[in-house]
């Protein structure tokens, strides 16, 4: 789209029981894709990462009128963004979550019905969430909010629209989200090569718009690809040689 490769991966987290071993899919068996399985579905997202130039995780999670993020939400959300994912967004309660930026990625716990039949005027609550996405990082995030009558989503302009604006950006407070971007790295992924630094700066880089510990097979040298390098920065292995 527009000269960006967009990667979409979607999975349900809201499996029970037995519905998890019955309905994964597997190889050779058609089904659903499981977020109980973390470690497979962060290694999609890990590899969607190496393709494309923006990674978006839509998601069935959460618990059905549960205003706040469960636990196992915030930390499969956290698992994803360090897997490389740009967004991670969802639903499932059925009304609306807050949401907010994980590092340089975007978090929405619960976008809410949009075409269904509601019961009450809190189900009723919904909206378009716009995102921008420049150099690797989500920049910038817009909700456009609209209520739902006779099943169908109607906009809301004025008063009304600022209003339910206001609404849910005051459900961020449960998230341990943040309202603007963290362009640095956490110190659990130590400081950058300083040989990584000097390409980064070469290349007139931030030293990496990825809050997430930076992962890749490819890799560092004066030929690397300068959209990757933006997406992930910089990291040394092992054996002291670095990659990006």
């Amino acid at each position: 789209m527009r000269g960006q490769r967009i990667a979409l991966i979607g999975a349900a987290q809201v499996l029970d029981g037995s519905l998890p071993e019955t309905w994964t899919a597997e190889p050779g068996k058609p089904g659903l894709a499981s977020a109980k399985r973390q470690d497979r579905l962060g290694a999609d997202v890990a590899a969607a990462r190496e393709q494309a130039d923006v990674v978006v995780v839509y998601l069935h999670w959460g618990r059905e009128l549960e205003p706040c993020p469960l636990p196992r939400q915030q930390e499969l959300a956290r698992a994803l963004v360090d897997a490389g994912a740009d967004a991670v967004v969802g639903g499932h309660a059925h009304v609306l979550l807050g949401g907010g930026y994980l590092g340089n990625s975007y978090v929405d716990y619960g976008l809410g019905n949009f075409v269904f039949n509601t019961r009450n005027a809190e189900s009723s609550k919904s909206g378009v969430l716009t995102l921008t996405v420049q150099d690797g990082g989500v920049t910038d995030a817009a909700w456009q909010p609209v209520t739902i009558r006779g099943g169908a989503p109607e906009p809301l302009t004025g008063a009304a629209a600022e209003q339910a604006q206001q609404d849910k950006l005051s459900r961020r407070s449960c998230t341990n989200l943040a309202a603007a971007p963290t362009p640095t790295p956490p110190e659990r992924c130590g400081p950058w090569p300083p040989r990584c630094a000097d390409l980064l700066r070469a290349a007139s880089l931030s030293q990496s718009r990825r809050a997430s510990c930076p992962s890749s097979r490819s890799t560092y040298g004066p030929d690397s690809d300068v959209p990757q390098l933006r997406r992930t920065g910089c990291v040394e292995d092992g054996a002291g040689a670095s990659r990006y």
